[in-house]
């Protein structure tokens, strides 16, 4: 159990068991449990009303060897009518306890019940009594709680200090991250402890708590009803943290108990149940990445809110009139916090061409690609292109990246930037997972890392399973079968293939077997290698064409083993020509002759300025003249040739038995 230093000179444990709320009879239990799978700090207060419970739980405990009382960590806090008579109160707590000491007693509230507008008792007087407790070796460490920075620096401030604040437990998680006064604290050697650190899901209707608000899940992104008021999920069960507990096959909780330890705090996560109080404790041997942990801050953006906001303590006679008398700063206004975050992205509202597949579904034309993407910055990419505009994400289980495109996708969803009806999202089946026992399990998988319920596209990769024998096996038959399934079941809403010849996809949709015809062909596409007697059979068939590669991929020489020959499609001199007369860049102008040839289009880039520079092609045309002269380039050259799949022995020997077309010239 990792462990704080106090300025005390204490050790605290940075997990404990929370004990507020919990039901008579709950709570020894609870103790019990949490003792024996390895808790050592337990958190209490005399207003829970359960101390004589967990007291009998811990004498117990002691009796039965589980732990010494060293190794024990015993917090519990003095309530707001005891702050005149606080060692009385804390005697009453090592009576109800079965304790001769504690480890660290908190004021629970700066709050005493009094009825006029000067708080008395005073902090001073109260604390002066703590340090008496100390003295008096009542309780080893003192500190405050639900104190705001103005209150405690007040208390620091004071002449009569002689025993500082050890402790600072305030609310802290991703709704509330309560970052400023954290950094203050650290900057003052005061540990904080995060209670409510999973948002508290059972206290609204004790506390009265005003449903708190996010952009509207449903409302087209940057209109008028995307800040509409609508009730925010659950922490726990927010989509970006479950999420996140699926990428790392943790629960919500875990990720969230997780996010506070990283944050230097020592947190409190309640529950009565014996297997969540053991799984809570499943947090120390694994970690969020740091953009993972910035993502969960960054919820507070979008729906901050107190779980706990001390208003049943405001009183028109009494020193609390607001809640920002009672926590020294101004409460956060909702609306205008969403209307700034949805303001820092542009072409929310920009018109997108699309294309209504024979499946019924509509994709927008032009898309993200991610392959070749590094690792760490698909998500960065992702997220600059949703944020603005893109609506169409190009994903593949063999490029390694989909986990960071599930996080970008979780922290887009979060923010309301888009609902996940407004996204089209593809993802494609590797060769290896062509049988029929392994599409969906494979498709599975892709949903598990992309943090989604269904694809909107799924795609047979290549033609290849990888078989040695001069028949493909499994049979495209089998796997397109099994892909149907995978409709049926929900998992994905269209199928379609890639990188398959006419020959290959006519004897698909010859198939007597075939139920769901495919609605979409990915090909490579671009003007060294335009594809333009595909795109034409194609079209005749219903079917959809993206186009890859659309910049003539210029990253993939090394990778695809290109020769040193190989022209550079972003250099050709008839493309810079029409880009400098366009007055756009040359990539601009080749993803506008895709659009203007009716195929979507998958540009990839990982530089924010680039990805929005790609998209700025829906305002503008080629002219017949120059979309023409860029079809007709004598230059041939595939970029992905396929080369790889050949094998003597196997059903591709050559490139003409992979493409079903002489690779000497003619398409």
């Amino acid at each position: 159990m990792p462990t704080a230093r106090l300025n005390s000179g204490y050790d605290i444990p940075l997990v404990g068991l929370g004990t507020w709320k919990s039901s008579p009879g709950q709570v020894r239990a609870a103790v019990l449990a949490a003792v024996r799978c390895g808790y050592r700090h337990i958190d209490c207060a005399a207003a829970y009303n359960n101390e004589h419970e967990i007291g009998a739980a811990l004498e117990e405990l002691l009796a039965e060897g589980v732990v010494t009382r060293d190794q024990l960590f015993i917090t519990t806090k003095l309530w707001n009518s005891d702050h005149g008579n606080v060692e009385a109160a804390l005697r009453r707590s090592l009576a109800a306890l079965r304790l001769t000491y504690l480890d660290l007693y908190l004021i629970h509230w700066p709050v005493t019940g009094c009825s006029g507008p000067v708080l008395t008792p005073s902090t001073g007087e109260t604390w002066a009594a703590m340090e008496g407790c100390v003295e008096a070796g009542l309780t080893r460490s003192i500190g405050v709680s639900n104190f705001s920075r103005a209150k405690l620096q007040q208390l620091l401030d004071s002449p009569q200090l002689k025993i500082r604040t050890a402790v600072l437990q305030i609310e802290a998680h991703p709704y509330w991250p309560n970052s400023a006064l954290l950094s203050w604290a650290a900057a003052q050697g005061l540990h904080v402890t995060a209670y409510s650190p999973l948002g508290s899901p059972d206290s609204e209707r004790l506390l009265n708590r005003p449903k708190h608000t996010a952009a509207a899940a449903d409302a087209p992104a940057g209109s008028s009803s995307a800040a509409a008021a609508v009730e925010a999920p659950q922490l726990m069960q927010h989509p970006m943290v479950q999420e996140m507990a699926r990428r790392h096959g943790k629960s919500g909780a875990q990720v969230l108990i997780r996010w506070a330890l990283q944050r230097s705090t020592s947190v409190l996560p309640k529950s009565a149940n014996p297997e969540r109080i053991k799984a809570n404790l499943d947090v120390l041997s694994w970690s969020l990445a740091d953009a993972d942990m910035a993502a969960l801050s960054r919820l507070a953006e979008v729906a901050p809110q107190r779980m706990v906001d001390g208003s049943f303590w405001l009183s028109e006679q009494g020193p609390y009139k607001t809640l920002e008398d009672l926590w020294g700063e101004p409460q956060p206004d909702l609306q205008a916090l969403r209307q700034q975050v949805l303001g820092r992205y542009t072409n929310l509202d920009k018109p997108q061409p699309t294309a209504q597949l024979s499946s019924g579904a509509v994709m927008p034309l032009l898309g993200l690609g991610t392959w070749k993407s590094e690792p760490g910055q698909v998500r960065a990419a992702v997220l600059a292109a949703v944020r603005c505009g893109y609506r169409h994400i190009d994903c593949a289980a063999i490029y390694g990246n989909e986990q960071e495109v599930g996080a970008a996708l979780a922290e887009l969803l979060a923010e309301g930037v888009v609902s996940r009806q407004q996204l089209f999202i593809t993802g494609k089946l590797w060769n290896s997972s062509h049988g029929a026992k392994d599409v969906q399990p494979a498709l599975n998988k892709t949903l598990l890392d992309l943090g989604l319920d269904y694809l909107d596209l799924f795609l047979i990769h290549w033609p290849v399973t990888g078989c040695s024998g001069p028949v493909l096996t499994p049979s495209t038959g089998e796997t397109w079968a099994a892909m149907e399934a995978c409709v049926e079941a929900g998992l994905t809403r269209s199928i379609g293939v890639s990188n398959f010849s006419r020959v290959k996809l006519q004897q698909l949709l010859d198939s007597p077997q075939l139920k769901i015809r495919p609605v979409v062909l990915q090909i490579e596409a671009h003007p060294y290698w335009s594809n333009s007697a595909l795109l034409s059979w194609a079209a005749a068939q219903g079917l959809h064409v993206t186009a890859y590669s659309p910049l003539g991929s210029p990253d993939s020489a090394a990778i695809m083993q290109r020769g040193d020959d190989a022209r550079r499609l972003l250099e050709e001199p008839a493309l810079l020509r029409i880009a400098e007369q366009c007055g756009k860049s040359p990539a601009q102008v080749l993803i506008r002759w895709a659009l203007q040839r009716g195929t979507s289009v998958l540009p990839k880039s990982a530089n924010p300025g680039r990805i929005a520079s790609n998209f700025d092609v829906l305002d503008w045309q080629l002219t017949p003249e120059d979309q023409q002269a860029l079809s007709s380039l004598p230059y041939r050259q595939r970029m992905v040739s396929g080369v790889m799949w050949l094998n003597p022995r196997g059903p591709y020997k050559t490139l003409q038995d992979l493409w079903d077309e002489d690779e000497g010239g003619a398409e």
